[in-house]
């Protein structure tokens, strides 16, 4: 299970506290800064947007109509370029699908969620 690994879903979950679906994408390691890792976080966000699309609530009828949440959980906090490239995914892909983003360092309750932002056309 990690980012490395592009054609599985780490984790799927339902979280009663919050009565949703959580599909969790492990990265183990530290993120660099030269942006090394993208390619695997795109890579691996493109393979839970085809498994919520095509096979979620086949694999798991109960869940059916709950929201959504996709969570990345890091050993260390997502650098800024990792950041950048989920708010981006969040505006365009994610927000308008209806799910939500969020990322949380492994061992910690803390969950971090990347919100849609206004983006300003110029």
């Amino acid at each position: 299970m990690s980012i490395e690994e592009h054609d599985t879903v780490d984790f799927v979950a339902h979280d009663p506290a919050q009565d949703r679906v959580l599909l969790v994408m492990v990265a183990g390691g530290s993120w660099e800064d030269d942006g090394s890792r993208l390619p695997d976080l795109q890579s691996k966000l493109n393979a839970y947007l085809m498994y919520e699309e095509q096979q979620l609530w086949d694999e798991n009828p109960t869940l059916k109509g709950k929201p959504v949440t996709f969570q990345l959980a890091a050993e260390e906090p997502p650098g800024e370029q990792e950041l950048a490239f989920l708010q981006l995914a969040v505006n365009r892909v994610l927000g308008p699908s209806g799910i939500r983003m969020t990322w949380k360092k492994v061992g910690l309750e803390i969950e971090h969620e990347i919100a849609p932002s206004v983006e300003i056309d110029e």
